[in-house]
């Protein structure tokens, strides 16, 4: 008995003393930047499961043990923080919100990094830079917002997607767009349409939903993604809920878009008197019967009034647009969750132009317990696009009845409409007529005057695509141990597509044999889908080793397939006029149109380990290695890698007396080798064979692919280095870096000898290369702080170097062809795509003729009046051999900006805000074909500078003597040098003027914010370029024809008036 008392009295005594070592922490928790008691925060022991949560007024309580060291605070919406015990019992702790937090952290590939730890060059686009802009993608709003991005909008035809380039073209063949991924998925790019309405793949995303986007341009921080990555990667962000009650947010606004700096063209009067002023030097007859030198032309009237038709008017309008936005969002301890809705409707600046969205977006996490957290982004989207047929997209400017060419060309002594109100097309009292001209009609004038009547095709022809898309991703976080976490990840970009087109039987592309009848009238119908999914799983873990050594390690693997699977049909030969479906009467079945399956897979394997010392010294290493279903045996694999370094000099002690005005300075470099797939076909090692039917249908098989088992991936390495430096506590903030990246392997057809039988006498081989380098410098600045008065601003510029270094073996030159002309040409020692031009030694003054250099520097002058075999001659009257562009052509200039960029000031008086966006490009080539069309003296009618012509000796003027059926002259037959101008310009993307209600009279309406706004996109553009727009590129995203001007519409000047309520 005695012994069993001492027992329990021993064990009475121990555990006093156990439980007397466990300790009672208590505390409260606040915003640091309000001062606001945060509730609903986790508190736990680090490295334990269990713990606690603070209260409504932020207090927490908790008991530990004595082995406890360090408290860990996370809330969803605030930066997770770590707190050392120590002996203390009572704490205070401030959180750094989110939004602030989110402005020190950047995206990364797989991960998240704090800004100051990153090594990489990496530039952010925050949201409140693209707020509002009355855009259709997002995309067109980044114009001049980082170093490094280079955006252009190639016209102003909705739908159309821009030129992303990021440092300059790293592709010949192929495509030089960015990977983009949406909350980690990967996304389409590019124009998904396969008619003439045009319909950007990025339509789906609401640009109100970006919360950032980070733009990935060197090795180190895009390798993550292997052979994706030589383009460069945008990482887009979408928002997420954030702390407190659930916020409700409605923004609206309207507007009205309109074209502006339309050409300048000859009214009735003037286009009559100068057509036939050069009939009569042509003093030769037009057609058969006709007394040389007598008119073609004249003036006419219906119903009394005379003809003088601003072709202007049926092509443009003034477009209403609106916009609304409504979003729901909140967040507490285990749930965040944000849904948005929105709606667009757009009218462009031409007619029958039109874009439409209805899109839903739910992103919600879920915090079960303290070790897993799950989630997921789902967005859904209906885009559609009308179009006429706008002769600006890739590969039609040339074609009749592009709206933008014929409101400039067509004959202003012309009427859309007869006198009974029918429409003016000729022969259209006769059927067979109607269809063997298939043209405007004449009216008093004895010769062709018009391609095709626009007002008929804008009310009869119908031009639409629909694009239905699901992007989804559902993810699940696990804490598997102290510092080291696991994220398994599905996504899918699911796109299905319906794009329809109808050509009327009356007259233009509906219009099929001329011979007959029975084919007129057109419907196609084309519907794809398009479906990429992604898989990632990857483990993280972060240590810190004696409060010094700071590790992070990420690895993983990604799969990716990606399907499009895309058929039509074709019918022709339109029984009634009352149809303008596919679904109608017709008598043709066609054979199938735009049919296409195909698929590639992606398997990746990919690592990153960044260390710091001190939080003063920095490397970073990433490797990843990519297998491609493209390739052949022994060729599907590729390795691919970035390093970094940096070093936080700021943060040295012998730095520290300067600290004062040099707050930070940073030095960072990388090196490194990435791949790009997007010159690679899914099947471009195999030789295939297609199918047709053969003389009276008999099925048949053809070569119609060389494989090449060697074809292996393009090879981007790139270097950078930079530094960032802070001033007077980052009053002033700037980065300057120089990057070279060298382009190898890259993919070009390598040209066979034509009795190999191989199609095209060509097969893709890695056979070429080039460079791009240049520099680029960021300054951002708080000019201006006072109470009730701020300014800040930013600029940005990037230099570009860009030259071709080799081409395949007997490849002399690219040549680059907008659909009928050869503007550019791709040579080893110069920039991608450089303008190729006869060039012009002006007019002669004693005869107007036209002065060409030939390859030899030798004149040419060209009389289109004499007979065609002596139209060329010599200075001494001899005979020349006739200029053309393949052999007297002359490199003479890139289209490619030796330097870019952009600005931004932001003004704030109290409720008043004030925001300027411009950005420029410098040091490049405009070809303005549009102008060489708009000299010649066939039917065409032309610009008011024809009136400047020659007409007597003595004349100095840079326009020739007119000759009607002169072609040649002006550059319409081959491109010339008189035609090619400096593409400098400054734009004035936007113009923003908003105000804020004070609280106290929002407060009283039960709100929690109401701001009103004005914006203008397009206000202004300063450039010296004649032609309606600098910025053009009708080429759209080809490498080898940048910068080409022919028969495209401009930019629309859009004005809006909006109103933003929070509830």
């Amino acid at each position: 008995m005695r012994k069993l008392m001492g027992l329990l009295a021993a064990f009475l005594i121990g555990s006093t003393v156990l439980f007397a070592q466990d300790r009672v922490i208590t505390g409260k928790v606040i915003d640091e930047s309000t001062g606001t008691p945060i509730s609903g925060v986790s508190v736990v022991v680090k490295g334990m499961l269990s713990g606690t949560s603070t209260k409504d007024d932020g207090t927490f309580q908790l008991t530990v043990s004595a082995q406890a060291k360090t408290l860990v605070f996370s809330s969803v919406n605030y930066s997770t923080r770590e707190v050392s015990l120590d002996s203390r019992t009572v704490l205070s702790v401030k959180l750094l919100n989110e939004e602030k937090a989110m402005q020190e952290v950047v995206v990364v590939g797989f991960g998240t990094q704090r800004r100051r730890d990153v090594t990489s060059s990496i530039s952010t686009i925050t949201a409140d830079k693209i707020k509002n802009v009355p855009v259709q993608t997002f995309e067109q709003a980044l114009s001049g917002k980082a170093a490094g991005l280079n955006v252009t909008l190639p016209n102003g035809v909705l739908g159309n997607p821009p030129v992303v380039r990021i440092r300059g073209v790293n592709s010949i063949q192929g495509s030089s767009f960015p990977l983009v991924l949406i909350d980690g998925v990967p996304a389409f790019t590019g124009d998904i349409s396969t008619n003439l309405s045009a319909n950007n793949a990025l339509g789906n995303l609401n640009p109100a939903d970006i919360e950032d986007i980070q733009v990935l341009k060197d090795a180190a921080a895009a390798a993550i993604y292997g052979s994706r990555a030589a383009n460069g990667v945008m990482l887009i962000t979408t928002k997420k809920g954030k702390s407190g009650k659930a916020k409700v947010n409605y923004d609206t606004w309207v507007g009205w878009t309109n074209p502006y700096r339309l050409y300048d063209v000859l009214r009735a009067q003037d286009y009559v008197n100068i057509k036939n002023e050069a009939v009569r030097n042509l003093n030769a007859p037009v057609f058969t019967g006709h007394t040389p030198g007598s008119p073609l032309f004249f003036m006419d009237t219906i119903n009394g009034k005379v003809v003088d038709t601003r072709w202007n008017d049926e092509v443009y309008q003034t477009g209403f647009q609106q916009n609304h936005n409504l979003s729901v969002s909140g967040a507490n301890a285990g749930t965040r969750y944000f849904f948005s809705a929105n709606y667009t409707n757009q009218e462009g600046m031409l007619q029958t132009n039109t874009y439409e969205r209805m899109q839903m977006r739910m992103n919600l996490d879920q915090k079960v317990n303290n070790w897993l957290s799950v989630g997921s982004n789902l967005n859904f989207s209906r885009v559609e696009t009308g179009s006429p047929s706008t002769g600006s997209l890739p590969g039609t400017p040339f074609n009749t009845a592009g709206v933008a060419r014929l409101a400039f060309l067509t004959s202003p002594n012309l009427s859309p409409y007869l006198a009974d109100g029918r429409y003016n097309i000729r022969g259209i009292d006769n059927p067979t007529q109607r269809n063997s001209f298939n043209s405007l009609g004449l009216g008093r004038n004895l010769v062709q005057t018009g391609l095709v009547n626009p007002t008929l095709l804008r009310d009869l022809n119908r031009i639409t695509s629909l694009v239905d898309q699901f992007q989804s991703s559902i993810f699940a976080d696990l804490k598997l141990a102290p510092g080291l976490s696991f994220r398994s990840q599905y996504g899918v970009n699911f796109q299905r597509t319906e794009d329809k087109t109808f050509y009327n039987a009356l007259h233009g592309d509906g219009i099929g044999s001329p011979s007959t009848t029975t084919d007129d009238g057109t419907a196609f119908n084309i519907t794809g889908r398009y479906e990429i999914s992604n898989f990632q799983n990857f483990l993280t873990y972060n240590k810190t080793i004696r409060n010094k050594h700071n590790l992070n390690v990420t690895v993983g693997s990604e799969e990716q397939k990606t399907i499009v699977d895309r058929w039509g049909a074709s019918r022709s030969g339109l029984t009634d006029e009352f149809y303008n479906e596919f679904q109608g009467s017709f008598t043709i079945n066609n054979n199938p149109v735009g049919n296409v399956l195909t698929e590639n897979y992606l398997l990746s394997f990919f690592s990153r380990v960044n260390y710091n010392y001190n939080n003063r010294y920095f490397l970073a290493l990433t490797g990843r290695r990519d297998g491609y279903s493209a390739f052949a045996e022994g060729k599907k694999w590729g390795n691919f890698f970035g390093v970094s370094g940096g070093w936080n000099i700021s943060d040295e002690s012998f730095f520290q007396g300067m600290k004062k005005v040099v707050n930070l300075l940073r030095l960072r470099a990388s090196y490194g080798q990435v791949g790009n797939l997007a010159a690679v076909g899914n099947f471009a090692s195999l030789s295939t064979f297609g199918s047709f039917q053969y003389g009276l249908g008999y099925p048949t098989l053809f070569f119609s692919q060389a494989g090449n088992k060697d074809l292996s991936w393009e090879t981007s390495t790139k270097f950078d280095v930079g530094f960032q430096f802070g001033l007077w506590n980052d009053r002033l903030t700037g980065e300057l870096s120089y990057y070279n990246t060298d382009l190898s392997n890259l993919i070009i057809d390598r040209p066979l000898p034509s009795s190999m039988g191989i199609p095209g006498n060509s097969i893709q081989a890695n056979a070429a290369s080039m460079f791009n380098r240049g520099l680029e410098f960021t300054l951002n600045g708080r000019i201006i702080e006072k109470k009730d008065f701020s300014w800040n601003a930013s600029f940005n510029i990037t230099t570009q170097q860009n030259e071709v270094t080799s081409l395949a073996p007997g490849v002399t030159e690219l040549i680059g062809t907008t659909q009928l002309e050869r503007t550019n040409l791709t040579v080893v020692g110069q920039p991608i795509g450089s303008f190729f031009v006869v060039r012009s030694g002006g007019v002669d003054p004693q005869t107007g003729q036209r002065i060409f250099l030939n390859k030899a520097g030798q004149k040419v002058f060209f009389n289109f009046a004499r007979p065609t075999a002596t139209r060329y001659q010599f200075a001494d009257g001899s005979t020349s051999p006739a200029i053309g562009i393949a052999t007297d052509g002359v490199i003479a200039g890139s289209a490619l900006p030796k330097a870019y960029g952009g600005f931004t000031n932001n003004f704030y008086y109290k409720g008043l805000d004030l925001t300027i966006d411009a950005f420029y490009s410098l040091g490049n080539y405009v070809y303005f074909g549009s102008r060489a069309g708009m000299l010649d003296q066939r039917f065409w009618n032309n610009f008011q500078e024809v009136k400047n012509r020659w007409t007597k000796a003595g004349d100095v003027t840079n326009i020739p003597r007119i000759v009607y059926g002169d072609n040649i002259s002006n550059g319409s037959a081959f491109p010339i040098d008189e035609n090619l101008f400096k593409g400098d310009f400054l734009r004035v993307r936007t113009i923003a003027l908003g105000y804020t209600l004070p609280t106290k009279y929002v407060e009283k309406a039960k709100l929690s914010s109401i701001r009103v706004y004005t914006q203008v996109l397009n206000p202004f553009i300063i450039t010296a370029y004649p032609g309606i727009d600098p910025e053009i590129s009708v080429n759209g995203n080809t490498a080898l024809t940048p910068g080409v001007d022919r028969n495209t519409v401009g930019q629309a000047r859009t004005f809006t008036f909006g109103i933003n309520v929070g509830f």
